[in-house]
């Protein structure tokens, strides 16, 4: 009896890619506040949270402790569907000017392999999920909090970044059921996504 040895079926890699500066060109959280916010939130944001952003930009203030200030007074009390919409539409009509090409290029690369592509950011994934999903590609992200339809002004999660990136793809993926992890990022927010990965790539030069 002949007997056909049967080969295993090829186990895909995995492969995460933070957003901005390392898929885009720049960062897109605040063009997109700008974006969606209300012009009058805008302009007195600028006065309520100017403490906030003067200790970003000039005292070391860490960005994952300025991002949910910012968006949860740009969006407090609004619509869901309305953010939603507003999310949907930037992603069309914003985003695709600032992606960089060898970004998707690199993500096509996996996707040809069989690979699984996913999207980790601190970003919001009121534009980020309509993005991901045009391109097939699966996302982790901060999230906002809503209450009957209503923005609360607070993240749903933890602003998605450092070791909290680590944490939702730990949560949501067994890293150890791949034949290889990938990661590519940008920033010291980066790092330690960039630490669980075989593969690595920071501001688009591979890391040993």
């Amino acid at each position: 009896m002949n007997h056909k040895k049967v080969r295993a079926k090829p186990v895909p890699a995995i492969a995460f890619f933070d957003f901005d500066g390392t898929t885009t060109h720049e960062e897109m959280f605040t063009p997109f506040i700008k974006y969606a916010a209300p012009k009058h939130r805008l302009l007195l944001g600028r006065l309520c949270l100017a403490s906030t952003i003067i200790r970003y930009k000039h005292f070391n203030m860490p960005a994952h402790l300025v991002r949910p200030k910012v968006a949860g007074y740009a969006f407090k009390g609004l619509d869901e569907e309305t953010l939603k919409q507003k999310g949907k539409d930037f992603s069309i009509s914003v985003i695709p000017e600032f992606v960089r090409t060898n970004a998707l290029e690199r993500m096509q690369w996996h996707k040809d392999r069989g690979d699984r592509v996913v999207l980790v950011s601190a970003s919001l994934s009121l534009y980020l999920k309509p993005w991901c999903d045009l391109q097939g590609i699966e996302l982790l992200s901060s999230d906002l909090e809503f209450n009957n339809n209503k923005a609360t002004g607070r993240y749903a999660t933890p602003d998605c970044s450092s070791e909290e990136k680590v944490n939702r793809i730990k949560a949501q993926y067994k890293l150890s059921e791949y034949d290889a992890v990938y990661a590519y990022g940008d920033t010291p927010e980066d790092y330690a996504m960039l630490n669980i990965a075989d593969y690595k790539s920071y501001q688009w030069s591979e890391m040993e």
